[in-house]
C-alpha cells in the first residue's frame, strides 16, 4: 500500500528577518511573524518579496539577519523605536546589530531613499 501522507510544513511561533545591504548597511527589508503560523524560507522570501526581487542581479550584496525566538535586546529596541538600523560590530565583517534609527527620519517621515518597512 502507498503512502500518500505529506508530512505537515514545518510551524513556528516566531520569526524576524532583517535584509540588508552589506556595502550602504541600508535596510531593504525587515518582517516579524508570531503566532503558530507556516515557516517561510529565505528562498520564499527572494521569490515573494517585491523589494527583494528587485536586487536579484545582487543577492551577493544582501545579508539577512534572522531570529526565530525573541532577542530581548532587538525586542525592546523595535517596541521602543520608530525606525531601526543595521550597524557593523566587532570585526566589522560579519557582526551586525540592530539599533534605534529613529533620528534618521526627518519630520517625521523616513529618508525618501529608504524602505518604510525597515520600521519594526
Amino acid at each position: 500500500m502507498q503512502n500518500n501522507h505529506t508530512p505537515p510544513v514545518s510551524q513556528v511561533p516566531f520569526l524576524r528577518r532583517i535584509y540588508f545591504e552589506r556595502n550602504t548597511m541600508e535596510i531593504i527589508v525587515a518582517y516579524h511573524m508570531e503566532g503558530g503560523f507556516l515557516y517561510q524560507t529565505v528562498e520564499e522570501d527572494w521569490a515573494n518579496d517585491p523589494a527583494l526581487v528587485g536586487y536579484q542581479g545582487n543577492r551577493d550584496m544582501v545579508d539577512v539577519l534572522e531570529w526565530q525566538s525573541p532577542d530581548p535586546a532587538v525586542e525592546e529596541i523595535c517596541k521602543n523605536s520608530n525606525w531601526i538600523g543595521v550597524r557593523r560590530i566587532g570585526d566589522g565583517l560579519t557582526d551586525y546589530e540592530v539599533f534605534d534609527d529613529t533620528a534618521s527620519i526627518q519630520n517625521g517621515e523616513p529618508d525618501t531613499d529608504r524602505d518604510d518597512e525597515t520600521n519594526c
